[in-house]
């Protein structure tokens, strides 16, 4: 194989040729297999190395260095880098993409780009105009062209029976008069045996939040919700508590937040 390549040396600079014949080159007409494949069998000089060597062991000490260094900023630089929604939409994509997901008030859509990305189809739904007018701006700008936007009452939902897959209710509930019906218009969308997931606030008794949020409800008892999820119609529904900027910092300001999940009624989990 070393016949096949001519080195010439100039200085300290040696200079790598190909004798080119048709016999030499891979199928797509490209010599970097064989190039590739004669370097790997040419033993490296001991002085080249150590070099090597001492090269990948002091990059594998900056790099300790520094994440010693950078410590509690590396939650900073990474959001910095790559935004706060990575990695929710990498969980996303242990979903299936033909799924149609409706988000049941949307608000500003800020859900819109992970959903519209991963699945066939999104239904957003909102029942305030301004706050749907935003949403549309949003999926215009990112062009969201699966995502279809429809203004209406919670407790009335503008969509078909069983005609979702996932149903996703994100600090919803505490705005609306009647969550139980609310829950029950959830059922009537989602497909027996598919999904729903509801993130709601912990019961709280913070005044200033309450107002400044225009809340409707002080929040729930994860267990009481629980059980309004199974009287309309959901089963295998599971809750935890979600981990927040207050959870973390043990902050007053906000309560705590929850999530539920279950299953429509009527066949096995898929």
């Amino acid at each position: 194989m070393s016949g096949w390549f001519r080195i010439d040396a100039s200085g300290a600079t040696s200079l790598y040729s190909a004798v080119h014949c048709a016999m030499d080159v891979a199928p797509d007409g490209s010599l970097t297999p064989l190039l590739m494949n004669w370097l790997g069998q040419r033993p490296l000089p001991a002085a080249m190395r150590d070099r090597l060597q001492r090269v990948v062991n002091q990059r594998a000490g900056q790099a300790r260095g520094f994440f010693n260094r950078i410590g509690r900023r590396w939650d900073e630089l990474r959001t910095e880098a790559f935004g706060t929604t990575f990695a929710m939409e990498a969980f996303i994509a242990l979903l299936p993409r033909e799924w149609t997901v409706a988000d049941i008030g949307t608000g500003t859509g800020h859900l819109l780009p992970a959903l519209s990305s991963h699945f066939a189809k999104v239904i957003a739904i909102e029942p305030a105009e301004v706050m749907l007018e935003c949403a549309r701006q949003r999926a215009t700008g990112e062009s969201l062209s699966n995502v279809e936007l429809r203004n209406g009452d919670l407790t009335k939902l503008p969509a078909d029976d069983e005609c979702v897959d996932l149903a996703i209710a994100v600090l919803v509930l505490h705005h609306v008069p009647n969550p139980n019906e609310a829950l029950a218009e959830m059922a009537r969308v989602v497909r027996p045996g598919a999904r729903v997931l509801i993130v709601e606030q912990e019961s709280h008794e913070n005044q200033a939040f309450y107002e400044r949020m225009q809340d409707h409800w002080w929040g729930f008892d994860p267990k009481d919700l629980e059980r309004r999820l199974v009287g309309t119609g959901f089963e295998r529904v599971s809750c935890r508590r979600l981990l927040t900027a207050a959870s973390d910092e043990g902050s007053p300001d906000s309560p705590s937040l929850f999530v539920l999940t279950g299953f429509r009624n009527g066949c096995d989990e898929t």
